[in-house]
């Protein structure tokens, strides 16, 4: 578990006796005046250090440790409810304005990031709607168009990106004996 932090300003380079934040468990980065930190409680915050104002940016937690930041984007997974161990949402938080959006529904983990390509397992539903399961599986999301691609179902391990295709191997029949792919991601 990480440390928990507390922002102190400096006044005539000495370090002030009085917090300003409190309670910070991961700094995420800074815009302008306002910083973006998770709290303790696994909440997206922002405080102005003009104004000394805080701000809770999300009403559900957000995963500490599935941050990843493309333009003045930065994406997070957060819980979809009180349970958090069924499925997960992709959230971007704008840093240039300081709203938060819900990008995708229904995903398990974030894999990787590479450039504007970010590798998420989602759950895809299978069977009838209103008895539907969920199998993962493997996607790339391109964060210009926001458009997903489906790799596949099986166990994936993304390689690489080599332009619009995908890179990556399936074990054949096990982890030391792999087969290679490459998909287009148009």
């Amino acid at each position: 578990d990480h440390d928990i932090l507390n922002l102190y300003p400096t006044e005539e380079g000495k370090i002030g006796k009085k917090p300003i934040i409190k309670n910070i468990k991961r700094m995420i980065s800074n815009h302008a005046d306002i910083l973006y930190y998770i709290d303790h409680h696994n909440k997206l915050k922002q405080f102005n250090l003009f104004t000394k104002v805080e701000t809770k940016l999300f009403d559900h937690a957000v995963q500490e440790n599935s941050m990843y930041i493309y333009g003045r984007d930065v994406f997070l997974l957060t819980s979809a409810g009180d349970d958090y161990s069924t499925y997960k949402n992709i959230i971007a938080l704008n840093l240039a304005s300081g709203t938060v959006r819900t990008i995708l529904n229904k995903v398990k983990e974030i894999s990787m990031l590479n450039g504007n390509k970010m590798v998420f397992t989602g759950l895809k539903p299978v069977g009838k709607e209103n008895n539907a399961s969920y199998k993962a599986t493997t996607c790339v999301l391109n964060l210009d168009t926001m458009k997903a691609v489906e790799i596949g179902t099986q166990k994936i391990t993304i390689e690489g990106f080599a332009g619009n295709y995908v890179v990556y191997t399936q074990p054949a029949p096990n982890n030391l004996n792999k087969s290679l792919y490459v998909k287009a991601l148009a």
